[in-house]
């Protein structure tokens, strides 16, 4: 199945983590939109209103956590997918992403990039 058609949106400040997801999702020829923050995230979601999204929690200006809200709390977002994608291992993290909506969670130093991109297309329906 051809996923050209199909954008996700990564939403971290780390450049060197975002450079790397994304050419290795763009091998599996899927479009991504980067957002280094959370204002800029809110900002990209509703122009391009990706697939899925990717999100980080530790960020400048909105942390991730405050962007999981506004997506699920808008009727037009909410049917978005939403993997948090983090650094925290912490139990009680994980917890309050899915209160607050996200549909996995994974800890950016406990995954390989093929196994995202396997949860990737598992969300997308590839």
């Amino acid at each position: 199945m051809e996923n050209k058609n199909k954008t996700i949106l990564l939403v971290d400040d780390d450049s060197t983590i975002s450079g790397l997801y994304k050419e290795r999702l763009e091998i599996e020829n899927y479009n991504v939109v980067l957002a280094e923050n959370g204002s800029e995230a809110i900002e990209k979601i509703s122009t391009i209103m990706p697939d899925l999204i990717l999100l980080d929690i530790m960020m400048p200006k909105l942390g991730g956590l405050d962007v999981l809200e506004f997506i699920k709390s808008k009727e037009e977002l909410k049917k978005i997918p939403v993997i948090v994608f983090t650094a925290l291992s912490s139990e009680d993290s994980k917890i309050e992403s899915m209160i607050k909506g996200a549909d996995d969670y994974v800890i950016k130093t406990k995954i390989a990039p093929k196994e995202l991109v396997e949860k990737v297309n598992k969300f997308l329906g590839r």
